[in-house]
């Protein structure tokens, strides 16, 4: 995954499990920009970890799907 960073290109490399899993609930478009915090180590059922806060800062907060609008969903006059 390359970000830019104006003027300079940076790469996040996706190698910690939960950067890697944050980033893949979100499903960011190509393009689209990405803040990534880290939080810091935080104790696990399985150890210690790296944990992350990923967001799409300019995606609107809802996004319809509308492949599952059912027929009998639409209101007719």
């Amino acid at each position: 995954m390359t970000l830019e960073d104006s003027p300079d290109e940076r790469a996040l490399w996706l190698s910690r499990t939960v950067l890697r899993q944050r980033v893949a609930e979100l499903s960011p478009e190509v393009g689209e920009v990405l803040e990534v915090e880290c939080l810091g180590q935080k104790d696990g059922a399985n150890g210690t970890y790296w944990n992350f806060k990923v967001t799409c800062p300019d995606r609107p907060a809802f996004k319809p799907d509308w492949g599952t609008l059912a027929e009998d969903d639409v209101m007719t006059p």
